[in-house]
């Protein structure tokens, strides 16, 4: 569903009709300018009416970040996941300009055992709305995150993503990755781990965390070099280059998608 605007819907009779498919890629790409009530409402009505029994892709996106994020259906989603019973087939979970807590995705995380792929982000745009806390990536989150032998979040995960505003320390992020190179974590070549930073002079003061130390750039250097992990770091404007706009009235592309398939 590419760019599916709600703005104009009127949501106390909006209902969806009950729909099962095996399909195996969802991608919800929507716009709400009503703000957090509504936008939660709509994903929520959305994802009820939806039985997904063999989903192995799932991602959500704003279609105007710049005007106002996604906020997490908390109400349908456990309900949502629960049907397709994700634990036994989701292997990939993108969340884009989605206001979530910590809580929340952790609860969203212990339903998705065989998780492999994940992307989740820092929203700049919240921090000026009535909304919970949207600094998601923060020293408690990488501890929650760390692979542990007796009990993990998504205890399979090969790639890991994500957009910051880097309010975490980077010993929490040097913690995390160290676990996941625990022998029998990622059996199936190096771990992939890939940073957006969301600092540039265009964010408002007092929003932007401290830059990636030395420490944490020098150790995820020498582990690539051993052939342990898969680093990278990208400007914020590799955010936007995923997902160009459509412009000129142009239908968007079949498969607008690729670059995510083919890796972080």
């Amino acid at each position: 569903m590419y760019s599916l605007n709600l703005s104009h819907l009127n949501l106390p009779t909006l209902r969806f009709i009950p729909t099962q498919s095996k399909i195996h890629t969802r991608r919800l790409v929507i716009i709400d300018r009503h703000g957090e009530e509504r936008s939660r409402a709509a994903l929520c009505e959305i994802i009820g009416s939806l039985t997904l029994p063999c989903l192995r892709e799932l991602l959500f996106r704003s279609s105007s970040p710049h005007d106002t994020p996604l906020f997490w259906p908390r109400n349908s989603f456990p309900a949502f996941a629960a049907r397709p019973a994700f634990g036994r087939t989701l292997t990939k979970l993108f969340l884009y300009h989605m206001v979530i807590t910590e809580d929340e995705l952790v609860e969203c995380l212990s339903e998705m055992s065989l998780l492999q792929e994940l992307f989740i982000q820092d929203n700049t745009k919240a921090s000026g709305l009535e909304c919970e806390n949207p600094i998601l990536l923060t020293n408690s989150l990488f501890r929650r995150l760390a692979w542990r032998p007796d009990s993990s979040l998504a205890p399979d995960l090969k790639k890991f993503a994500f957009a910051s505003l880097l309010f975490f320390d980077e010993h929490a992020l040097i913690q995390f990755v160290d676990s996941r190179l625990v022998p029998g974590a990622t059996p199936d070549g190096p771990f992939k781990i890939e940073e957006i930073s969301l600092i540039d002079s265009e964010l408002e003061p007092g929003i932007v965390g401290n830059a990636l130390g030395v420490l944490a750039i020098a150790r995820m250097t020498t582990l690539q070099k051993e052939g342990q992990l898969c680093w990278s770091r990208h400007p914020s404007k590799f955010l936007e280059q995923k997902f160009p706009d459509v412009v000129g009235g142009l239908s968007p592309p079949l498969y607008p998608y690729a670059a995510i398939d083919s890796g972080f």
